[in-house]
């Protein structure tokens, strides 16, 4: 179980989540980005919950019907306390690994998550609710995987 402070890290990121969701939701009548909270990486990275089983916990908040009108996803991982992004980009054909503390040592480890993720929202987008336009196949796991170079770090324990 993680630790109060944890806790409400994950609670103000799943609010700030939502809220992304809601702002693009306002500007556009169908959001084109969708801002995944913590839990999506978690039921993602455990292998213990299918994209069926959990979709509704994100349906309606986090994602609309219309899949084929969002051109990005954003998502959270937290490994050992430190949290990194994954942009899905469905115009580029990218996941985007945006890493404030790169590490040689865990750079494989983060893209197999990336992969990991995207894949699993592939499987979701995959479910039979998502009707909308069955012609725009969404295959993550042949987008190209990138790390952008040159992006500001964060120094070592900060």
């Amino acid at each position: 179980m993680s630790c109060p402070r944890e806790m409400c890290r994950i609670r103000v990121i799943n609010l700030v989540a939502l809220m992304m969701t809601r702002i693009f939701r306002c500007m556009n009548e169908d959001p084109i980005c969708w801002f995944m909270p913590t839990h999506f990486t978690r039921y993602a990275l455990s292998d213990k919950y299918t994209p069926a089983e959990v979709i509704f916990d994100f349906l309606g908040a986090y994602m609309s019907l219309k899949s084929s009108h969002v051109i990005r996803v954003f998502i959270l991982i937290c490994e050992e306390l430190h949290w990194y992004s994954v942009i899905v980009d469905f115009t580029s054909r990218r996941l985007i690994i945006l890493d404030s503390l790169p590490s040689v040592e865990k750079h494989q480890q983060r893209k197999r998550n990336a992969i990991k993720v995207a894949t699993y929202l592939e499987a979701m987008l995959d479910d039979h609710i998502f009707n909308d336009d069955k012609s725009k196949v969404i295959d993550c796991s042949t987008f190209w995987l990138i790390t952008p170079f040159g992006l500001p770090t964060q120094k070592n324990r900060s």
